[in-house]
C-alpha cells in the first residue's frame, strides 16, 4: 500500500495545500518526512509556523490518483533520514485503526482526523487537479 522509501502527495484537507514526503519506516503506521525545504516549509505552515502533536485530517496519495484518509501530526521526532529537508527526525501518518508504536494501541485522536477527512472525500476532486 505505502512502502518504505516511497514518495507521495499528501493533501492537507483544511488548508488544501499539497506537499510530498518520503516514507521512511514505521509498521503500525507509515513514518514520514517532507522530501526537501520547500515541502517543510508548507508543512510547518499547516501548524502557524510551529512545530505541533496536534492531528490534521488529510489525504495520502496511494498509487497515481487514488487517495486514502489519513492523520497527520506536526511534531518532529525520532530518527529523521533526510539531511537536507530542514527538519530532524519525522512526523507520523494513521490510516484506519493504525497504532502507536509505543502503547502499540489505536489513537483515538489520530481516529478522529481520519475520520474527518473521510467525511469529506466528496471534496477532493477540486484538490487533485492543483
Amino acid at each position: 500500500m505505502f512502502k518504505t522509501y516511497q514518495k507521495t502527495r499528501v493533501i492537507d484537507i483544511q488548508s488544501g495545500k499539497t506537499y510530498f514526503v518520503y516514507r521512511n519506516g514505521g509498521h503500525n503506521h507509515a513514518d514520514v518526512e517532507p522530501i526537501d525545504v520547500q515541502n517543510t516549509e508548507i508543512f510547518k505552515s499547516l501548524y502557524n509556523g510551529t512545530w505541533s502533536w496536534a492531528r490534521r485530517p488529510v489525504w495520502v496519495e496511494l498509487g497515481e490518483g487514488n487517495f486514502v484518509a489519513a492523520s497527520i501530526n506536526g511534531y518532529p521526532h525520532g530518527k529523521g533520514y533526510i539531511s537536507e529537508n530542514g527538519m530532524d527526525g519525522h512526523t507520523c501518518i494513521h490510516f484506519l485503526l493504525s497504532k502507536t508504536h509505543g502503547t502499540k494501541r489505536v489513537d483515538e485522536t489520530h481516529q478522529e482526523a481520519v475520520a474527518a477527512a473521510y467525511s469529506r472525500r466528496n471534496e477532493i476532486s477540486k484538490y487533485i487537479a492543483t
